[in-house]
């Protein structure tokens, strides 16, 4: 009995964990470049830090939608300096909503119920394209919902913390190779690929939030806010897809099945999102005028590797050696991350009592190193820019209003870690296939992206005067 020890490898551990920041959520928050952590007023900041709670004035509803796309350009080229055509994502833009409700609990408490999520862009590629070995689609949902209070002790002091029901469901869509020559042209062609298709979600795993700010006085305010790691075990659906392959005839279809597609409807994705820690530093020079500079880290370094495990997969072929392969049960993927601070700095302004207006953006160093960048996992440097503003149409009513835009310089990689896996390939006997599969991270990656959103909150109340 074979073991194809290698095959998942081809699953990028950076696209599977969502493993890189794109940009920070929320309507308001985003167009300040994230930089929210000292000044946080609204529900929303129960992900920013849950003492802002304090800084609510009267009960809140609120809803919103948020709408994030990344454009990307691959053109890959191989070792002997073949260029494939150019492919791009065709994604439409991921969705996001945000919705709850927060209140002030008399003079020195506050509670919020909410969802909050951060930022994911989808992907989507051709089937057939140049990038097919990491990524043709992707889907990835992760978020909290749950209550956060807030205490003031003294006028100086607030602090906050969040009870959060997270969850997460990841998809995503690739091809494997089985070419059984080493050639650069087979190891390309598509009729010598498999699909490789997981589909896992873990809905309900337990975690909570800290957060303080200190205002030693009315036009300075400090903010620190924690999120520890949390780990999720997502459980779900593996399939191995070979209809149509050049290898389907030498391919026994599984038991009481007619076509070449073997599938494992419960195996788990076991990851753990790493710690996170928010600083900010807020001042108000003048009446109605409030400038932010913040800073957001993330220990991706923390995660050593991701787990697959439960697998139970088993494929017989008429191919001498392999007449029967198996997968193993546990499989672990290496997680090449490195940790990442994002600097931020947001400014915002009264218009009167009818409008506010908010801009900012941030600057934060890539969470992937260049050698394993591949096109599920753009995260190069990259510098957001943001304007929004509120529109206050009535005492009761507030039309918040967002748009970012999002730059990567362009990247040539020409010493990529990724590397294409021939699915019948072995360690303990190469020669039953090609000794390793072409790189495939080789090339020119160009990327920029937006996110814009709209949010409608209504005030219950009076604001109270003073």
């Amino acid at each position: 009995m074979r073991t194809l020890p290698l095959l998942f490898a081809l699953l990028p551990a950076q696209a599977l964990a969502s493993g890189y920041f794109y940009s920070d959520s929320g309507v308001i928050a985003s167009t300040r470049g994230g930089a929210w952590v000292a000044t946080a007023d609204t529900r929303f900041a129960q992900r920013y830090n849950p003492a802002g709670l304090m800084n609510l004035d009267r009960a809140e509803f609120d809803l919103g939608m948020s709408f994030v796309q990344q454009n990307v350009q691959f053109q890959r080229i191989d070792d002997d300096g073949t260029e494939h055509p150019v492919v791009e994502n065709q994604s439409a833009p991921f969705n996001v909503p945000e919705f709850g409700f927060a209140t002030p609990i008399g003079d020195n408490m506050a509670f919020a119920f909410g969802l909050y999520t951060p930022y994911a862009p989808s992907s989507e590629y051709d089937a057939v394209g140049a990038q097919r070995y990491t990524v043709i689609d992707t889907l990835i949902l992760q978020g909290n919902i749950g209550p956060s209070f807030a205490w003031q002790p003294i006028k100086q002091i607030k602090v906050g913390a969040g009870l959060q029901w997270g969850f997460l469901t990841v998809g995503q869509r690739l091809k494997a190779n089985i070419a059984l020559i080493e050639s650069t042209e087979a190891q390309n062609d598509p009729a010598n690929d498999i699909a490789v298709d997981v589909r896992v979600s873990d809905l309900f795993t337990p975690s909570f939030n800290l957060g303080v700010i200190v205002e030693p006085i009315e036009q300075l305010a400090i903010g620190i806010s924690v999120q520890p790691p949390a780990g999720y075990k997502a459980r779900g659906r593996l399939e191995f897809d070979a209809v149509g392959g050049a290898y389907e005839n030498v391919l026994t279809p599984p038991e009481g099945s007619t076509e070449a597609i073997w599938s494992d409807e419960d195996v788990a994705l076991n990851l753990a999102l790493p710690l996170e820690a928010r600083f900010g530093f807020a001042v108000r020079p003048i009446e109605g005028l409030e400038i932010e500079l913040a800073a957001h880290f993330v220990n991706w370094k923390s995660v050593d590797e991701i787990l697959i495990e439960d697998i139970d997969v088993s494929i017989e072929t008429t191919l001498p050696g392999l007449e029967q392969t198996t997968l193993p049960p546990t499989i672990a993927l290496p997680a090449s991350f490195q940790s990442a601070t994002t600097f931020a700095l947001g400014i915002e302004g009264q218009i009167g009592d009818i409008a506010e207006i908010r801009g900012g953006g941030f600057y934060e160093p890539a969470a992937v190193a260049k050698r394993n960048l591949a096109v599920g996992t753009i995260d190069m440097n990259k510098v957001q820019v943001g304007l929004g503003g509120t529109v206050k149409p009535g005492d009761h009513m507030m039309i918040d209003i967002a748009a970012n835009m999002l730059f990567f310089p362009e990247t040539r990689v020409r010493n990529s870690a990724i590397q294409q896996i021939n699915a019948l390939n072995t360690e303990n006997d190469p020669t039953l296939g090609p000794p390793a599969g072409v790189i495939v991270g080789n090339g020119t990656y160009n990327a920029n992206g937006w996110t814009a959103g709209i949010g409608l909150r209504w005030a219950l109340g009076a604001v109270e005067e003073g």
